[in-house]
């Protein structure tokens, strides 16, 4: 063994050259640039991916909530004759109404107005509830229980009491909030008549009141008559700091009918009973038929108003071949007393909804040079017939 081998003042560590940290810096600049490329390019999968589910969902959201209240179009209870006037002619209200509106939202296939859908119907309200005592022959008043809901019943609901005497008495003043109330009724049989259709929406005794004795304990629910029920997309400010900004939304709106008009609300201002169902949607289109969906209206020629559509299924009633839809749409019996006999009718509806946001994914036309944005849009198609009611002309 050699001295200068064994001295430890020979021996030392050995670092690196700054040529083998540049190399170093260089390669590992390489590697991080293509690792954050691939990571930047998954998470912008993932996010457009991410935004297209919402799409999807929102879409499917959106129908399942028409689907419930337009199979119930028609709806009156209890059973009583059409509205007068209902079906007077093309400007009173029918029991359904569809045509185009003015509105294009932003980014609509095609730049395609919205359709509006108005249904005419007995709406029953999420109220519920017993009575706190026994109700007597002729009482025009009676204590009740009502666990949740009482604050939105108003003068002119009706109710049914759920029992053998199964009596439609007509609530004349809001009873207030809270568990325990006071409902009080229309005092005499004529301030009950319906006055869209002359017939009295209750039971009462000759002299006022309850016709039947009831026990305590007594449920009951509640209706609202005759009213009109509208979807329709319209423009919405929905974000207080940005007022500015208007997004489409699809509504709900409803009233109560008038006769001898149609109802025509103002899109750029909510209504009284207006509810926002769901947000962004950017197409809404409504059409029927009444061969099961052999044809349909518009696209057989009928136009956009609801005259044209009128006209249109008026000549379609008369020109079929079946003998039964001429008959139930009042061509060869024109006085049908009720909304359940009148032509079946199949209701086709496109939703389509769009993305949040923008993005260059979203684009056909985008490119690297040229990168453009757009939004990513999804169509859903259901067919209803109202189990309730069809559509009649004469």
């Amino acid at each position: 063994m050699s001295a200068s081998e064994s001295s430890p003042n020979v021996r030392r560590s050995r670092g690196f050259s700054l040529i083998e940290m540049l190399v170093a810096v260089a390669f590992l600049s390489i590697l991080m640039a293509g690792m954050f490329k691939v990571f930047a390019s998954s998470t912008s999968a993932f996010m457009a991916g991410m935004e297209t589910m919402g799409v999807q969902r929102n879409t499917r959201w959106g129908l399942n909530l028409l689907q419930d209240e337009i199979l119930e179009a028609g709806f009156l209870f209890p059973v009583r004759s059409a509205p007068g006037g209902l079906m007077a002619g093309e400007s009173f209200q029918p029991p359904l109404l569809m045509q185009a509106t003015d509105y294009i939202p932003t980014g609509a296939p095609a730049n395609v107005p919205v359709d509006e859908l108005q249904m005419v119907m007995d709406v029953p309200l999420d109220v519920q509830g017993q009575s706190s005592d026994t109700i007597a022959f002729g009482a025009s008043q009676f204590p009740a229980t009502i666990p949740t809901g009482a604050g939105v019943i108003q003068a002119g609901d009706m109710l049914f009491i759920q029992d053998a005497g199964a009596e439609f008495p007509t609530i004349s003043a809001k009873p207030g909030s809270g568990t325990n109330v006071t409902i009080h009724l229309q005092a005499s049989e004529s301030a009950g008549i319906d006055p869209n259709t002359g017939t009295p929406l209750n039971t009462m005794s000759p002299t006022g009141g309850f016709k039947f004795q009831h026990a305590k304990g007594m449920p009951f629910s509640v209706i609202r008559p005759t009213q009109i029920i509208r979807f329709t997309v319209v423009p919405r400010a929905l974000d207080p700091a940005d007022p500015n900004t208007m997004v489409p939304c699809l509504v709900r709106q409803s009233k109560p009918l008038v006769p001898g008009e149609i109802w025509a609300p103002n899109k750029n201002v909510p209504t009284a009973d207006e509810q926002i169902l769901l947000e962004n949607v950017t197409g809404f289109a409504v059409d029927w038929s009444i061969d099961g969906g052999k044809t349909w209206l518009r696209a057989s020629g009928a136009g956009n108003e609801w005259k044209d559509i009128r006209g249109a299924l008026d000549a379609a009633i008369k020109g079929s071949p079946s003998h039964f839809i001429k008959q139930s749409g009042g061509v060869d019996n024109p006085t049908l007393p009720m909304w359940t006999l009148y032509t079946p009718i199949l209701i086709r509806i496109d939703l389509t909804t769009r993305s949040v946001m923008r993005r260059t994914e979203f684009s056909a036309d985008s490119t690297a040079a040229n990168p453009k944005v757009d939004y990513r849009t999804r169509r859903e198609t259901i067919l209803l017939s109202p189990r309730n009611c069809g559509i009649g002309l004469n």
